[in-house]
C-alpha cells in the first residue's frame, strides 16, 4: 500500500545469541544464536504468565560487543510486540 509505514529494525540478517532465562525459577529456556530478519527482527513465543529476563548479544562488524538487557512479562495486557530493547556496548 502507497504510503504505508513499516517498523524495520536496524540490523538485519546478522546472528545474535538470546538468553532468556525464567526470573522465578532461574531456568534458561532458551539460550542459542538467532539469525535476524529481512525486517532486522527475532520473533519468540514464549509462556504466559512469566516474568523473563532477556539477554540479547551482537558481535558487530567493527568487532565491539553489544548486548541489550531487559526483563519483559508475558500476563493478560502486556506488551507483544517489543521494539524498545536496544544494543549498548558491554
Amino acid at each position: 500500500m502507497p504510503g504505508r509505514l513499516r517498523c524495520t529494525g536496524e540490523i538485519k540478517n546478522q546472528v545474535m545469541k538470546v538468553v532468556m532465562i525464567d526470573t522465578d525459577t532461574g531456568e534458561t529456556l532458551i539460550d542459542k544464536q538467532v539469525t535476524t530478519q529481512r525486517d532486522g527482527f527475532i520473533d519468540f513465543w514464549v509462556p504466559k504468565d512469566k516474568n523473563l529476563a532477556f539477554n540479547i548479544y551482537h558481535k558487530a562488524k567493527d568487532g565491539s560487543e553489544r548486548v541489550a538487557r531487559e526483563v519483559l512479562s508475558t500476563f493478560n495486557n502486556d506488551r507483544t510486540c517489543i521494539t524498545t530493547m536496544q544494543l549498548i556496548e558491554s
